[in-house]
């Protein structure tokens, strides 16, 4: 969800900038005009193209450019300021200026228009303040201790009895929360979401909603902390989030990966070293994350860990992955770029090209754990005279692409679960613009495209799973109500199959 958040954004925040930022020919990337990078929206890694060459994305803001490319990835920027954001996290040294994170204050309520008027430093010198932590490699060290020899006690219970959901689940839509930071999964028979932090730049808490018992509950936050900034994976009815935790010896705080059973709910569990571990990527029982330790950095890099036998297995010092554009698929980790998707074995380390594409691709993770990647696929403005794209998936597990459309117009993939496939369609379907328009749903199998009825607007798929979808009529900000559609009660989806209009 951050991914497609961070497109969509570029889409419609095109023109409201700070500085028009064009760096000339070598200029292959979109200008957002509107951030500095934060990590989620715009990322850096979408303004490098090819290795050609970075846009600048302020010149009057936060006075930031990408100068140089490695491959999708901006690797060094020029700063006009004392601190500049490099995508991910990772703090890099230009000469002896340091990069390190900006948040962004731009919404003054839920359902807000970012306007890009304000950037303020969430760092925190003095850990004490723990409403103001954002960058868990400024919390001091605690090392990687064990629990045996601190033990670590969670102080929150959460709310295991919950409330009463107070929509009507057997309505063919109905809205599931008003306020969703971000990140929303359906995985079984849960709606998970992220709520937002007091000044919505993080979220604070999960919820989670069973369709069983009809009763939304909110999963323990050990040390209250706002810090919860990865998207959230879920497994089964497992749910493992990055967080602070006062986990590191003598109780000091350092950043974990947390596991919570919806089903039990039980105390979360610590499934991670305690020393700065983030960006978790979890499948069965295997679970991969990075570590970045400020006090030790012969610590960095990816590990492994089998969730049921609590060892620790260092796989590499670098960085295998990026955060928000990489799965974990039995084991092995499949990454995106803007032309390629690759794959890394987790037991050899053995890099392979899985597809590579002749057109720049907006490739997008789905949230339902399948071997399939939704691809928009930018097609060439000067041939067809306007922005235009069509849509496939890609089956890592065959390596096959399936094309979806191939009516170049304006169509915005949003995920799949591998027999379904959901996206938006404008009214003004040659529009370089997100624009009015529905909700549709492609039959895979039997090549079927519906529009969703009762989707009009500016709606915006989340996830695609069997016969639900979660969507939003509000997507112009980090904060936004999400909504869920039974397809069987809205007669589009009968057997498993979409029935044709």
């Amino acid at each position: 969800m951050y991914k497609v958040i961070s497109f969509l954004l570029i889409l419609l925040i095109y023109s409201c900038s700070c500085g028009s930022g064009a760096n000339g020919s070598k200029d292959v990337g979109i200008d957002t005009g509107i951030l500095c990078g934060n990590g989620y929206y715009p990322s850096f890694d979408y303004q490098c193209r090819g290795n050609l060459g970075c846009r600048e994305i302020n010149s009057g803001l936060c006075t930031c450019r990408c100068v140089m490319c490695e491959n999708e990835r901006c690797v060094s920027m020029s700063c006009g300021d004392e601190k500049c954001r490099l995508d991910g996290g990772v703090d890099v040294e230009i000469g002896d200026l340091g990069i390190g994170d900006f948040g962004i204050s731009d919404l003054g309520d839920a359902g807000e228009d970012i306007g890009g008027e304000e950037i303020k430093d969430v760092y925190a010198d003095d850990v004490s303040d723990v409403s103001d932590i954002r960058d868990v490699s400024d919390i001091r060290d605690g090392g990687d201790v064990g629990i045996d020899e601190f033990e670590y006690v969670c102080k929150d219970p959460g709310d295991p009895v919950g409330i009463e959901f107070s929509g009507d689940l057997d309505a063919p839509i109905v809205k599931i929360a008003n306020y969703v930071y971000m990140n929303a999964i359906i995985s079984g028979d849960y709606i998970v979401w992220l709520y937002p932090s007091n000044d919505v730049t993080l979220a604070k808490d999960i919820y989670y909603l069973s369709l069983r018992d009809r009763r939304v509950r909110r999963s323990p936050n050990c040390d209250g902390y706002d810090h919860i900034e990865d998207p959230i994976q879920v497994w089964g009815s497992k749910i493992y989030w990055t967080n602070v935790a006062n986990a590191c010896f003598g109780g000091n705080r350092c950043g974990v990966i947390f596991e919570f059973d919806m089903e039990t709910r039980n105390p979360p569990r610590i499934v991670s070293i305690r020393d700065i571990a983030f960006s978790s990527l979890v499948f069965d029982n295997n679970l991969v994350y990075l570590v970045s330790s400020s006090s030790d950095k012969t610590k960095n890099g990816t590990y492994y860990r089998d969730i049921n036998n609590p060892n620790d297995i260092k796989i590499s010092n670098d960085f295998l992955y990026l955060e928000y554009s990489a799965v974990l698929w039995n084991r092995r980790i499949i990454k995106t770029y803007s032309h390629t998707i690759e794959s890394i074995d987790i037991d050899t380390l053995q890099k392979s090209v899985l597809f590579k594409s002749d057109y720049d691709m907006w490739p997008v993770i789905p949230v339902t754990k399948v071997p399939y990647i939704a691809i928009q696929f930018w097609l060439p403005e000067e041939e067809y005279g306007h922005t235009s794209s069509d849509i496939g998936i890609f089956n890592y597990e065959t390596n096959t692409l399936t094309m979806i459309t191939d009516d170049e117009n304006f169509q915005i993939v949003l995920d799949t679960d591998g027999k379904f496939v959901i996206f938006h369609e404008n009214d003004d379907i040659k529009s370089t613009e997100m624009g009015k328009g529905y909700i549709y749903i492609y039959d895979v199998e039997r090549k079927i495209k519906r529009k969703i009825p009762n989707t009009y607007g500016y709606s915006f798929p989340i996830q695609v799973n069997g016969k639900y979808i979660l969507f939003t009529f509000d997507m112009a900000s980090r904060v936004f109500p999400i909504y869920l559609a039974d397809l069987e009660k809205l007669g589009v989806v009968k057997d498993g199959h979409v029935v044709p209009e």
